[in-house]
């Protein structure tokens, strides 16, 4: 690493004379021109609603991200959305930090549950969440599902990859290199081969760091990063009005999974026994602190992460006729993968759990979605609309093994999930309407959706008590005590949801809109379970939401806010639950209904060309109106998980006025502030023992962190651009998540922390 630190070395001297600050909204990309005018703090162009419009029209709290502000915020995971996009949470709840978990306005999934943020990829949802390559995000606050192939009731994050359409050459090719070893690789090449016909592009990304969290017990790095991925895209353009456009992607991941940190025990029936030496190895791993873990190997080996996934969409568009436009988008994947992590975290193995060892066939999800979109003038009136069939189904084949765990209940056991085959699906028919008065000043949208939802599983549970407890890999031995195949199904009844908006222009820069939205999360099956824990039941939400945006010009600076406030009925809400059985396990169910309400603001401001500020605020309020359940009581104290009060981010940037033949040298700072959030449904003591097992630990303080990054791009007039960053830069220790789904069986408490201080450099060429 001495070669690595000569070259941040030379890489700080060179940029020695730049001062420390962020970047706007619309940040460039490095090597490309800073905004510095009116026109570029209104021109951001988002899909929100399907088609090309200004971020300032569009009724609804969206928040776009391009390319180029990825970059400068060196954001190349998931997880660190947030940081730029304050009303999305992120957080680690799965077992790996992989298995990220979105929520926006209080909603997102339990543990096991569906989703109630729905991500899209290239118009297709849940297919990909790599961040190369694209031209922007887009965050979508509150119900959606009027417009898009899938519903959700909480919002969308769209991630829009870089659609080959240039004729001539183009592409990039960007290094990163840092402590941990870190050694990045992203490039992307494209152009026509047959031009204004034929477009081709081809990209990928390679993520590589050392781990910072040690096993003391062998030595191995947890929370490492290996990660690849590769994109080939072709565009077919025989005609003017008809385009084929289809995208093939693969992805892996092999990392030596998550250092899940031990904060608390709680003496029960099941580890009286081992209590003692649980004491000794909470105290051990406080005296070892938060980069350093002590997790014994389990039979199958080292913790790790594995995951693959294969896939393609097909989007075909025909311009039938000056007011009709058809479309339709298809879409394939296969995943597979397989993991290994101890929940307890610990040399006992409480709870070690093993999912998809031995065998674990591939997940098939396959989408079709057809769209009729329409324009017409009627007596002064404009129209358009969309008319629009969307049908999804996820299958997975068996025998595998889901989840395989080791459980000590005064002795140890094994348990296996035995999944013969599982089957899901949604269809939904949706329409869409807005009409344009008063030379388009006023703009009144009315859509409505019919959702389906099934689904089933065909499992079996495997106890093997300690006789039969084998070594090797897999499931070999005598036959224990198993339950029966049994099977789950979940057929919830149609469901509606609908949108309604308008919106006033008082000026070009200046509108105003009131908007209400109801959104849909469909039931579900709890495998393996029995009646009445085998399914869940549908969740709704009722979205009010107001708000203001405007550009101008005062007096020389240049101003863009945007400001909205929000009120939700939650109905029927999904919680899961653990089971007092063993083995242990967790199901969903539905609790009760609750209030949400809240304001976003955002705004630029740029009173000069050398300097720049941009602040998004979002505050939330959530609560139970009511949750009684008849083991854990009265629960309507507990905080919403996921779900903050106040996220913050400020970001301001300083353009240096170095002569036009030098290029752009800019500097910024990103400072993101987030107060206390629970990662656990319960998580306020409300005086019964067994709910209170889960309440240590299950909320974490709020933490301000801080990134820096000096910028130098288009150095001397070339093609090349340099960046010096640093992420975390005063190595504030903080909590992303917890994995506490199993833990009261246990009495162990464990979490993630989120990376430490990281600096690095980056070297790009772009033509």
């Amino acid at each position: 690493m001495k070669s690595l630190a000569g070259i941040l070395l030379a890489s700080t001297s060179i940029l020695a004379v730049l001062q420390v600050g962020p970047v706007r909204a619309q940040a460039q990309q490095v090597g490309a021109a800073a905004p510095n005018s009116e026109e570029d703090l209104e021109q951001v162009v988002v899909t929100a609603q399907r088609t090309e419009q200004r971020l300032q029209d569009v009724p609804m709290s969206v928040i776009a991200i391009s390319q180029a502000k990825l970059n400068e915020e060196n954001i190349t995971n998931v997880n660190d959305l947030m940081v730029v996009a304050p009303g999305l949470s992120i957080f680690d709840t799965t077992g790996n930090r992989n298995g990220t978990t979105y929520a926006i306005r209080g909603q997102g999934a339990g543990f096991g549950g569906p989703p109630g943020v729905i991500s899209y990829f290239a118009e297709v949802p849940n297919f990909s969440n790599f961040l190369y390559d694209l031209t922007d995000v887009e965050v979508l606050k509150g119900p959606q599902g009027t417009l898009f192939g899938h519903v959700s009731e909480g919002g969308a994050v769209l991630f829009a990859p870089h659609k080959p359409t240039e004729n001539d050459l183009n592409g990039y090719a960007d290094v990163r290199l840092g402590d941990y070893d870190r050694h990045d690789f992203e490039f992307a090449l494209g152009g026509a081969l047959i031009p204004d016909k034929v477009f081709f592009r081809v990209s990928g990304e390679s993520l590589r760091a050392d781990g910072f969290t040690t096993n003391i017990e062998n030595g191995q790095k947890l929370d490492d990063e290996d990660r690849e991925s590769f994109r080939v895209s072709l565009v077919l353009k025989p005609w003017e009005r008809f385009e084929n456009y289809t995208l093939l992607q693969y992805e892996r991941i092999n990392e030596d999974g998550t250092g899940f940190i031990l904060q608390h025990i709680v003496e029960n029936a099941d580890n009286g026994a081992v209590y003692p030496q649980l004491q000794s190895y909470l105290a051990q791993q406080q005296a070892i602190g938060p980069r350093a873990v002590d997790v014994n190997e389990s039979f199958y080996g080292q913790p790790f992460n594995y995951q693959t996934q294969t896939g393609g969409i097909n989007t075909t568009t025909f311009e039938a006729t000056d007011f009709l436009t058809l479309k339709n988008i298809y879409s394939y994947r296969g995943t597979r993968g397989s993991d290994i992590y101890s929940i307890d975290s610990t040399p006992l193995n409480l709870l070690l759990v093993s999912n998809g060892i031995g065998g674990n066939p591939d997940t098939i999800t396959w989408s079709e979605e057809a769209q009729a979109q329409w324009k017409a003038s009627l007596g002064g009136v404009n129209l358009n609309g969309v008319l629009g069939y969307y049908h999804d189904v996820t299958r997975s084949s068996g025998p595998s093994v889901g989840f395989d765990i080791i459980e000590y209940v005064g002795f140890p056991i094994r348990a296996a999930a035995l999944s013969l085959n599982s089957f899901s699906q949604t269809t939904g028919e949706f329409g869409q309407v807005e009409a344009k008065f008063l030379d388009d000043k006023l703009s009144v949208v009315g859509g409505i959706r019919r959702n389906d939802a099934s689904s089933s599983s065909l499992g079996q549970t495997v106890v093997l008590y300690p006789t039969f407890i084998p070594g090797g890999t897999g499931i070999t031995g005598p036959l224990p005590p198993a339950t029966n195949p049994s099977t789950s199904t979940s057929n919830s009844p149609p469901e509606y949801s609908w949108n309604g908006s308008v919106e006033y222009k008082f000026t070009p820069d200046l509108n105003g809109y009131v908007s209400v939205r109801r959104g849909y999360k469909p039931g579900g099956v709890n495998a393996l379970l029995p009646p009445p824990y085998s399914t869940f039941g549908p969740e709704t939400n009722t979205d009010y939401e107001g708000g203001v945006k405007m550009s101008q010009d005062i007096g020389g600076w240049k101003i863009q806010a945007n400001v909205d406030v929000f009120y939700d009925d939650y109905m029927n809400i999904q919680r899961f639950e653990n089971t007092l059985t063993v083995p242990a396990a967790t199901y969903t169910t539905n609790v009760g209904n609750g209030t949400i309400y809240g304001t976003d603001i955002d705004f630029t401001i740029v009173p000069s060309q050398l300097f720049d500020l941009t602040v998004s605020y979002t505050w939330l309020h959530t609560g139970y109106d009511s949750w009684v359940d008849p083991v854990l009581g009265n629960l309507k104290g507990n905080r919403f998980p996921n779900a903050p009060d106040s996220q913050l981010t400020v970001t301001p940037t300083i353009h240096l006025p170095t002569p036009e033949a030098w290029g752009k040298i800019s500097a910024h700072a990103t400072a993101y502030y987030q107060s206390l959030v629970c990662g656990d449904p319960y998580n306020m003591p409300n005086g019964n023992a067994l709910e209170e097992l889960t309440v240590p630990d299950a909320c974490y303080s709020g933490y301000l962190r801080l990134d820096l990054r000096a910028d130098w791009a288009k150095m001397y007039g070339s093609n090349f651009s340099s960046a010096v960053y640093v992420k975390n830069a005063t190595n504030k220790l903080y909590i992303v998540g917890t994995d506490n789904q199993l833990n009261a069986a246990s009495g162990t408490g464990v979490v993630t922390y989120g990376a430490p201080r990281m600096w690095g450099v980056e070297f790009r060429y772009a033509f």
